[in-house]
């Protein structure tokens, strides 16, 4: 299963100076193409998608390879180095997540690691109790048999030892 993200969208975005000019020109097309660029740039590895394939984008998004290099190129929405594009508000919000995921990730180790110190404690207690219980159990059944007679279990175990011929 593919992970899903959510990318922000100011719910007044509309009314930024550079898509009112997107808007001015395109329409409401216009802002439509904006976020399905947009998320398309989410979905890339790197958060930048090749200025060469912008004609794959038209056709993917099924509209105008035109309009696409209109939006990507003009009214300072995106940023470019002219092999790629890309948006520094996208990519800060990208580094925001993996840093947010990171902590997370290294808070979920740490509390991990505490359990199973703590779960590793109780088990040694629960031994060294056990140990101690059972040193006690030996010098009681040692404390029993002072007059040296030996138990049962004793005298067939030393039998065993020299087998009869």
């Amino acid at each position: 299963m593919k992970e899903t993200f959510f990318i922000q969208h100011d719910y007044n975005s509309r009314n930024d100076k550079k898509i009112l000019k997107l808007r001015k020109k395109l329409g409401a097309e216009g802002v439509g193409l904006f976020w399905m660029i947009c998320e398309k740039l989410a979905e890339s590895s790197e958060a930048r998608l090749k200025l060469s394939d912008v004609d794959l984008i038209a056709y993917e998004l099924q509209a105008d390879s035109e309009r696409i290099a209109d939006v990507v190129l003009n009214y300072e929405l995106f940023k470019n180095d002219k092999t790629y594009f890309w948006s520094n508000r996208l990519l800060s919000d990208i580094e925001a997540r993996n840093e947010k995921s990171a902590k997370a990730s290294l808070a979920a180790k740490i509390r991990w690691s505490k359990l199973s110190q703590k779960n590793a404690d109780a088990m040694q207690t629960h031994s060294v109790s056990n140990a101690i219980a059972m040193q006690g159990k030996e010098r009681k059944e040692r404390k029993e048999r002072k007059d040296n007679t030996m138990r049962k279990e004793d005298f067939a175990r030393f039998w065993e030892m020299y087998p009869v011929e």
